[in-house]
């Protein structure tokens, strides 16, 4: 009778895995490992990376707006990397700001320069 019992019962093999964080059942412990939530900070580094870049590397609008973006991602998607994050969004959008400053002044300035020219000869 005790063999009966063991082989009518499911190995390791056949019952399915069950996250116990978030109740998902799956079929193999690989999709189970798949289902965790990330917890990488990819997307806060790039975002420091970009904000602290465009700083040194200078006068562009596509890389303080691309930090600017992936900062504010990366706050909603990534808890463990909201200190990197918080650092790329005000970098970026510090460099942006001064972007848009001079910008402004030389679209100002530029129209006077040509006027002001010959007064300085």
């Amino acid at each position: 009778m005790a063999s009966t019992l063991e082989t009518d019962a499911p190995t390791t093999s056949q019952i399915p895995a069950q996250d116990s964080d978030q109740g998902v059942v799956t079929d193999s412990p690989a999709q189970a490992q798949s289902a965790a939530p990330s917890t990488g900070t990819s997307l806060s580094i790039a975002s420091l990376v970009l904000g602290l870049s465009s700083i040194v590397l200078g006068f562009s609008f596509v890389v303080p707006i691309a930090g600017l973006v992936l900062g504010i991602m990366a706050l909603g998607r990534e808890p463990a990397g909201k200190t990197l994050a918080i650092i790329g969004i005000v970098s970026s959008a510090l460099n942006l700001g001064w972007i848009i400053i001079v910008a402004l002044g030389l679209a100002v300035l530029i129209p006077f320069a040509g006027f002001m020219l010959p007064w300085m000869i």
